[in-house]
């Protein structure tokens, strides 16, 4: 692209941008707003060979190479973009939102590591560095998130096993349990009535606990 800066021959069909810096700019930002990457990244650049320090115009180049970079044959965009924002942050090393698209790209780029190394040098280097260091922290959040197992959810528990275990078996729990009580206060201390209360209290006790069993499979499949 750079052969045709001066040349007047036209690239990809689009006419030649004026020689003004700032309609070279709105045609770029404009491009962009279309979606016309080409013909942004081409404005854009004119506009900087005039005023190579706006970092509007800096910025705008940078989004357009990262929005080219997505189509299939130009990943290496990626870099031109990086080099946008390292260009600004030269300019203005407080400047957050090109720390914020430095870091994008080169997560993208698969660059992170290489960063944080490069912003961690220039924080020990001290000077201004309140943005690097809050840029620091953001690949440092990223990274830990990367690094993170992604939980899924677990199958939903068979209808007939919750049906049995989640409701079935409290509700004969209890049913039980009373019915346990009843016959003891009926029966008294009658043999027939305390081998029904015993088998009825027998029956509760197994119901709670098939209950209790089942509470802690669920509470296992969500948090293994």
């Amino acid at each position: 692209m750079d052969d045709l800066v001066g040349s007047g021959v036209p690239e990809g069909g689009f006419p030649l941008p004026p020689e003004n810096a700032e309609e070279l700019f709105l045609q770029a930002e404009e491009a962009r707003r279309r979606q016309v990457w080409e013909k942004a990244i081409r404005c854009y650049r004119f506009s900087l060979q005039k005023d190579p320090s706006r970092k509007d115009a800096l910025r705008g180049l940078a989004l357009s190479y990262e929005a080219k970079s997505l189509e299939p044959g130009y990943e290496s965009y990626l870099s031109s973009a990086m080099e946008q924002y390292r260009k600004i942050i030269a300019l203005d090393p407080a400047c957050g939102p090109a720390h914020d698209g430095l870091l994008v790209a080169a997560a993208k780029s698969g660059l992170l590591d290489e960063l944080m190394k490069e912003y961690k040098e220039r924080i020990a280097a001290g000077g201004s560095v309140h943005a690097f260091r809050d840029a620091f922290r953001k690949m440092q959040t990223l990274l830990l998130l990367r690094a993170a197992p992604i939980k899924t959810a677990p199958p939903p528990v068979p209808p007939l096993l919750s049906l049995l275990f989640g409701l079935v078996a409290p509700g004969v729990g209890v049913l039980t349990l009373i019915g346990a009580v009843l016959v003891r206060l009926k029966g008294g201390a009658a043999p027939t009535a305390l081998l029904i209360a015993y088998g009825l209290a027998k029956i509760s006790f197994f119901s709670f606990l098939s209950f209790l069993g089942y509470k802690v499979f669920l509470y296992w499949r969500v948090s293994s």
